[in-house]
């Protein structure tokens, strides 16, 4: 049986906010390839980068130093 985690505890909201920097970042890079401020360009950006992270999903890192192990998972175990 696997020990819960605390990124298995975060609620819904907590989830959207970490995915905010992202999401603002793909809506910059998309008004900066249009070379077009408007309301339709960073209204199709947001929808976009909402299309793009709930297909594309990444999963949260818990820690630079799990990934440089090789661990693959938050526990450590792997």
């Amino acid at each position: 049986m696997r020990t819960p985690t605390p990124l298995d505890e975060l609620t819904r909201w907590q989830a959207v906010w970490r995915q905010l920097p992202l999401l603002g970042g793909l809506v910059v890079l998309w008004v900066f390839l249009w070379d077009h401020v408007d309301v339709l360009t960073i209204t199709t950006g947001i929808v976009l980068a909402i299309a793009v992270t709930r297909t594309l999903y990444l999963p949260p890192c818990c820690s630079a130093a799990a990934s440089i192990r090789g661990a693959g998972s938050c526990s450590g175990s792997g």
